[in-house]
Formats: C-alpha cells, structure tokens, sequence
C-alpha cells in the first residue's frame, strides 16, 4: 500500500507504531502520516522523541 501512494490518519501512537513497522518513514516522507488525534496524552507526547 505504501508504495501504492497510501497515507496514514492516525489517531494514537499504536496506529503510528504500526505505519513505523509497516516501513512509513516520517525522516523522508513527512507527509505519510497524518496525526488527528484530539486527545493526545503523555506516552503519545514522549515517543515524538
């Protein structure tokens, strides 16, 4: 799917972990995945590290 052109709308940091180990790189296509969280806690906010 990613080489497909598909993107990601995540909404916790499990969906992001997934898009990581599915091969999205946010280094070098920033724009695969897109945050849409509206409650974002403090495990989401540390692993942005």
């Amino acid at each position: 799917m990613r080489a497909q052109g598909v993107k990601v709308d995540s909404v916790s940091l499990g969906e992001i972990e997934r898009a990581l180990a599915a091969g999205y790189d946010p280094q070098t296509c920033p724009d695969d995945i897109v945050f849409t969280a509206d409650v974002i806690d403090a495990a989401t906010l540390g692993a942005r590290q």
